[in-house]
């Protein structure tokens, strides 16, 4: 099945080998744009916020089991 994916891939690449230098000039363009760098640095933004919101507290962490077998004699 392997060697299957891996001739398919060749064949493709062989019968596109004039479209790769575009290929590679648009996914530069498009990933180091001004909307997607705002975009992920909103996205890490919110994840920070998220992270920060679910650990204030340590409901739901599994730490209760751990303080009631430290505090038992």
């Amino acid at each position: 099945m392997a060697i299957i994916y891996v001739v398919a891939v060749i064949y493709i690449l062989v019968t596109n080998l004039t479209n790769i230098p575009s290929m590679i000039g648009t996914i530069f363009s498009q990933a180091f744009g001004g909307k997607e760098i705002f975009g992920g640095t909103f996205g890490a933004i919110v994840m920070n916020g998220v992270r920060r919101g679910l650990f204030s507290n340590e409901a739901g962490s599994g730490k209760f089991k751990l303080c009631s077998s430290s505090s038992y004699r």
